[in-house]
């Protein structure tokens, strides 16, 4: 994660180096004819991990402990999805909708816990050698509000557009989980909590992130011709101590700390149609999404660590008027 902050630094640096003796214009500079634009995509998460621990502090008991991994969820799974933006001169608007499915069939290599909390039921225990299907169906919603104060024209064919951006990601779905016939209801570890040894499990899943960021776009080619497009952005959580403190009230845990960022390399190609300055467009995608938490639970006597990693690789047409 570290280093690839570290490229997205770099890149705006050098552009801003090269940009010092250009010339700077108010606003976005977009060819006539191409400030808004609509695109399909197609692609599949390359990779995506996760991970769940939650241990007693006193103990040592692991009330859960599992990762998609261990239910062969790694990637390779097919997304499809649309996106749409519009620039103003000052202000621009983007908005990206994935969707994906992902099923599984796998024999439990250890034993697991999986919080359910459904049908009186609060953990599912997978018992280790036992065959285990799971499926899950969603998606990733993005959008995002941008602010151009300016454009740095680097020559007559190549300008640089700026921008911070504000918006909100969510990314959630529906899962569903079969582990046979249930064999027994039964505690672990001391706990009050019930765990249903066997059985199926169905539910939602998710989180919603609000995002602060910045990125830039620069673009190659004379107006009324074909351009190649590069656009970069990286968000974080704004505010993490203070989400972090709204976790809290809601859901009663403790030292509640919040990580994240999110970031994209999008390219693409635009080829005239038509004399109002319209194009269609080909381009590929690059997306890469890190959250994790760690929080204090029941009175501190548990510590949970949620880790979430996730790739994604797309392809889209589109046009742009």
């Amino acid at each position: 994660m570290v280093k690839l902050q570290l490229i997205f630094i770099f890149a705006i640096l050098q552009i801003f180096v090269s940009s010092i003796n250009a010339g700077v214009v108010a606003g976005r500079s977009v060819p006539k004819g191409r400030n808004a634009g609509v695109t399909i995509k197609m692609g599949q998460i390359a990779g995506l991990e996760a991970s769940v621990k939650d241990r007693s502090q006193n103990t040592g008991f692991l009330r859960q402990d599992y990762s998609l991994k261990d239910f062969g969820v790694e990637g390779g799974y097919v997304t499809y999805g649309l996106s749409a933006d519009k620039a103003w001169k000052f202000f621009g608007v983007q908005f990206d909708l994935l969707y994906f499915g992902i099923s599984e069939d796998i024999n439990a290599q250890q034993s697991y816990n999986i919080n359910i909390d459904s049908g009186g039921i609060d953990y599912l225990h997978v018992e280790a050698n036992t065959d285990i299907k799971a499926e899950f169906s969603g998606g990733v919603v993005e959008l995002a509000g941008l602010f151009t104060p300016i454009s740095i024209e680097l020559s007559d064919t190549v300008s640089f557009t700026p921008w911070v951006s504000m918006g909100l990601l969510v990314l959630g779905g529906n899962y569903d989980l079969d582990n046979g016939k249930t064999t027994a209801t039964v505690s672990y570890g001391g706990l009050s909590e019930s765990f249903s040894v066997g059985g199926s499990a169905s539910g939602k899943a998710g989180f919603v992130v609000p995002e602060v960021g910045f990125g830039g776009e620069v673009r190659i080619g004379a107006e009324n011709n074909i351009n190649f497009v590069l656009d970069v952005s990286y968000s974080i959580l704004p505010m993490g101590d203070t989400f972090g403190q709204v976790v809290s009230e809601q859901s009663g845990a403790t030292d509640v700390s919040l990580d994240y960022f999110n970031a994209k390399i999008n390219g693409w190609l635009e080829f005239p149609c038509g004399d109002k300055g319209r194009a269609w467009l080909v381009g590929v995608q690059y997306e890469s999404m890190d959250a994790s938490s760690d929080m204090d639970l029941d009175d501190g006597r548990f510590k949970k660590n949620v880790d979430i990693n996730m790739t994604i690789l797309t392809g889209s047409i589109g046009l742009r008027f």
